[in-house]
């Protein structure tokens, strides 16, 4: 029986997280080659190919980002449609998957249409106000043939954009995993590993920018003021993914942690030890959809600071943060240090969504799915 062929398409360490499994469990039944695009080739971003060539894939390196400006992300999708266009004309394929709301899903996306290669699109229907993030995903649900979402109320937001409803499947969050999870350090394993040593109270900080608004350098500066009034307490910052303003926010991470001997940062934590922290810290701190899907899973309570998550569904680890004031900030983090952690549940986790994927692709005729129609509600 002839196996299909996907191209899976990422362009950041947080996507391919989230894929990582999904892709080991694809590899088993389908032939599978990776498109590794955008940060993942870019050294200040960690260059995390080398995290995902350890692993005995065929792969098609698309360098496509020169300038994190407003024309220069304009620049990526353009060299990313030619790039990845070269890419199709010389390979077949069955489908194209993607994950999330990147702006560099825009130019696989638009070169499959055009190659008539159906597209499988993860995470689809959410809403995230804060962020360009919001626009581009809704343009990938559109142009995509298959649509796997995490919650019941995406599942209807993507049929409200016209699409077929017998090919949204509700899985839950793709990555959520509960065997996964198990699957991590343990706290001495990651001070041996991270050289660190955990204090009383360890705080994770993820901060990326807003897009949509002129928050960013509030944010910011006013969480670094925050933190500095929690003694006896370590903070863990994340690098930022390759968007506009990314470099300011860096910048003053780094000058922090470089004044703080309590402060660390760390470019790629990767997957596994991303999580592993986020079982083992007291609080998580900043604007990370990881706060939304993750955290909850390792009963952990998370300060969402501005608007660039506004719109998700949320569990009720979150404490959001819209007036973003030093105090304020102080006032939510204090409060998620007194919350009933087993009252937290995890509103993303489904039972194993990759083996689920892995069966409707098997059922699936790709060769079937062209030309897409438009379903009108009735």
């Amino acid at each position: 029986m002839k196996k299909n062929r996907f191209l899976i398409f990422t362009s950041s360490r947080a996507e391919y997280g989230l894929m990582e499994n999904l892709i080991s469990k694809m590899e088993k039944n389908f032939n599978v080659s990776l498109a590794i695009s955008g940060a993942h080739l870019i050294s200040e971003y960690g260059r995390t190919i080398k995290d995902i060539k350890r692993y005995k894939k065929k792969i098609f390196k698309v360098d496509i980002i020169k300038r994190i400006t407003r024309d220069g992300i304009s620049e990526t999708i353009s060299n990313g449609i030619k790039k990845i266009s070269k890419i199709l004309q010389n390979n077949k394929f069955d489908a194209l998957i993607v994950c999330g709301d990147r702006y560099e899903l825009l130019a696989p996306c638009i070169a499959a249409i055009f190659h008539k290669l159906p597209i499988i699109h993860f995470h689809g229907g959410e809403i995230t106000l804060g962020a360009y993030d919001d626009t581009v995903r809704h343009a990938v649900s559109k142009m995509s043939n298959l649509h796997f979402v995490s919650h019941q109320k995406y599942k209807k937001r993507v049929k409200q954009l016209g699409e077929n409803p017998n090919k949204i499947h509700c899985i839950g969050a793709i990555g959520n995993n509960k065997n996964f999870f198990k699957e991590i350090y343990s706290k001495k394993e990651i001070e041996n590993k991270l050289k660190i040593n955990f204090k009383k109270k360890n705080f994770l900080i993820v901060i990326h920018p807003e897009t949509q608004t002129n928050d960013s350098e509030k944010i910011i500066n006013n969480t670094l003021k925050a933190i500095k009034k929690f003694k006896n307490t370590n903070f863990y910052f994340t690098g930022i993914g390759a968007d506009l303003y990314s470099q300011n926010i860096k910048y003053k991470i780094k000058k922090f942690v470089k004044k703080n001997s309590n402060s660390f940062y760390f470019e790629s934590l990767g997957r596994k030890m991303y999580i592993s922290l986020l079982k083992n810290v007291s609080c998580l701190i900043g604007n990370s959809s990881s706060a939304i899907y993750e955290a909850p899973s390792f009963k952990l309570p998370s300060v969402n600071i501005g608007s660039r998550q506004d719109g998700r569904v949320y569990g009720n680890n979150i404490l959001n943060v819209k007036k973003i004031h030093t105090n304020e900030i102080i006032k939510k983090i204090k409060f998620a240090l007194k919350m009933n952690k087993k009252r937290i549940i995890n509103p993303f986790v489904k039972k194993n969504p990759e083996e689920t994927v892995v069966k409707i692709l098997k059922k699936e005729n790709f060769s079937k799915m062209l030309p897409k129609k438009f379903f009108d509600l009735r």
